[in-house]
């Protein structure tokens, strides 16, 4: 039964909706995407009627935001940060900060990490020293490669956390970062164990599973393939069970899990993975070109392997044609979501070739053409080689149409 809107409010205002880190709930899927109708439906409704400077309609929206960002809702966070953000930098009070934040958490997710440290150092000027602040500055300059800087703001971060666990995995990744993967390892299970015991009465959290993600990684590098296994499988059981099947965090854990069997020489299970992992990068807010080609490239790897050779042709075009359904959703999105420059036409000369390989001839030609269009059009590299090679497959391709 739908609530009233005097019970809507009391809902929203007593309760977290964070999407993990919650001692007092259960973390799942479903919960998350029934909170996120209803307070969407909610937030709009009164943002039309209140105006955002309205303090209920502030608080509704970062209640809102917490589901949006735990979801990889990134379009969605983005495009009402366009209007949040700049309302809230007026104001000297608890949402200017929260804006801050806000837009802060969002372009970290979307990979855009100068933007982030740049919106962190502001807020670290706003507010009191901050432990899960400086957690959040030193995971951004370990991505960024500011090694040094990673580790003071950890460090700082460390006596006083609430989030032992996530300083620690800080701690572990950028030992891993600099070339010392051993001594990684332990500081990464630390972390994990720490997640696990910190919340096993409630059953499985995304924390523990971003924790073993790190850890099954380690364990890849240092080439103990059953130990990746098992904390990658976990991880994918788990991100499915509490952000959906379709959430970037189960691709990014299936691509590892695809890459660990891989090694194992496990082709069959490799695939699997694999191709579940294409269909949610193909889709996924922040879409990112270089897993997107790993992943179409391990597929196709997969199957001209010598075993899948000996089926000859016919076969292989009947194995590659399910594919076309993904290349067209990954398409579209880039072509919604990214800059139409050379990087964009590598993938569709990707795609095209996957198409010859399918029979879809036709289709091969179109993106043969657009690729050969971006490729003239890139202005920082020389592109001549990869359009010589665009100019030989779509003669290929249109002579088959012929």
């Amino acid at each position: 039964m739908e609530k009233t809107d005097a019970e809507m409010q009391a809902y929203i205002l007593m309760n977290d909706f964070s999407p993990s880190g919650n001692l007092e709930a259960v973390e799942t899927y479903e919960s998350q995407i029934n909170n996120e109708e209803q307070i969407e439906k909610y937030y709009y409704k009164i943002k039309q009627s209140k105006g955002i400077q309205d303090e209920l309609v502030l608080i509704v929206f970062f209640k809102l935001f917490d589901i949006w960002i735990g979801l990889y809702r990134l379009h969605k966070c983005d495009k009402e940060l366009s209007e949040i953000y700049p309302a809230c930098k007026t104001r000297n009070d608890q949402y200017q900060i929260k804006a801050i934040q806000a837009l802060a958490f969002t372009r970290w997710k979307q990979s855009r990490f100068v933007e982030a440290i740049s919106l962190f150092e502001e807020m670290e000027k706003l507010v009191p020293p901050s432990a899960s602040l400086y957690e959040n500055m030193g995971h951004t300059f370990n991505s960024l490669g500011r090694h040094e800087k990673a580790e003071e703001y950890f460090n700082k971060a460390l006596p006083s956390t609430s989030n032992r666990g996530g300083v620690l995995l800080g701690l572990g990744l950028l030992k891993d970062r600099r070339g010392h993967t051993k001594e990684a390892l332990p500081i990464c299970l630390e972390a994990y164990e720490w997640y696990k015991s910190k919340f096993q009465h409630l059953g499985d959290s995304s924390l523990m599973a971003k924790s073993g993600m790190s850890v099954s990684k380690l364990y890849h590098k240092l080439n103990q393939l059953k130990e990746a296994e098992k904390y990658a499988a976990e991880a994918v059981e788990i991100f499915v069970k509490t952000c959906g099947e379709t959430s970037p965090l189960v691709g990014n854990a299936r691509k590892e899990l695809g890459d660990v069997y891989m090694d194992m020489n496990e082709l069959d299970k490799a695939l699997h993975q694999y191709e579940k992992a294409y269909e949610i990068e193909a889709i996924k807010d922040n879409v990112c070109l270089v897993s997107l080609m790993e992943i179409h490239n391990a597929i196709i790897k997969i199957h001209l392997s010598d075993e899948k050779k000996k089926q000859g042709l016919a076969t292989l075009q009947q194995r590659f044609r399910p594919y076309e359904d993904v290349l067209e959703k990954a398409y579209q999105n880039i072509k919604t979501s990214l800059p139409q420059d050379g990087n964009s036409a590598v993938y569709y000369k990707l795609a095209a070739e996957l198409y010859c390989l399918s029979g879809n001839y036709q289709k091969a030609v179109t993106r043969f053409d657009e690729a050969m269009t971006l490729f003239r059009n890139e202005k920082s590299c020389d592109c001549s080689d990869l359009i010589q090679e665009c100019q030989t497959l779509y003669q290929f391709a249109f002579s088959k149409l012929h």
